[in-house]
């Protein structure tokens, strides 16, 4: 980009510059005119702040041609607030929706990653998750009395199996 003119233009609060030029795009169509506006806002509270840029090129000559038609448009268009607004809330939207997603599937992947430590950890230590068939009640026990229980009351006791651990109860 090849800045040649630039012109202030009155804005209440931050910036407003007209930029004259050429641009070349490396796209083998060579250097286009152009003409920007960049509109910058005054720092907010935070130290934030917005720069929005409006820009249009064309061949040289036909810039040249259209140059009365381009000095009516800039100093006359207007922003549709509405529009800009609802398409970064949409996009804001977007973002949410793939960000609970995200934590979502890494909390699977977790809870998975927990499940199976604690079925690794009780195989270690000796010790079976059953559970009470009347109540649904989950008790963990050393895999003898496990077996005592099940053999002893083979319709009110069973292991549970590593997939049906309770997440906050069994791990």
């Amino acid at each position: 980009m090849d800045v040649t003119k630039t012109h202030q233009m009155p804005i209440q609060g931050g910036k407003n510059y007209l930029l004259f030029g050429d641009v070349d795009r490396h796209d083998g169509k060579g250097s286009q005119s152009m003409v920007a506006q960049i509109i910058m806002t005054a720092p907010q509270a935070m130290g934030g702040w917005q720069m929005t840029i409006f820009q249009f090129t064309a061949p040289p000559q036909v810039m040249q041609e259209e140059a009365a038609t381009v000095s009516e448009i800039f100093p006359n268009y207007s922003r549709n607030t509405r529009y800009v607004n609802a398409v970064a809330m949409q996009q804001i939207q977007e973002g949410l929706a793939q960000t609970r997603q995200f934590v979502s599937t890494v909390g699977q992947y977790m809870s998975e990653s927990d499940r199976m430590t604690q079925g690794m950890s009780d195989m270690l230590r000796g010790q079976t998750v059953i559970r009470d068939t009347n109540t649904g009640v989950h008790i963990r026990t050393s895999d003898d009395l496990a077996g005592a229980l099940e053999d002893a009351n083979p319709n009110l006791f069973e292991t549970v199996p590593l997939g049906d651990y309770r997440q906050g109860v069994d791990f």
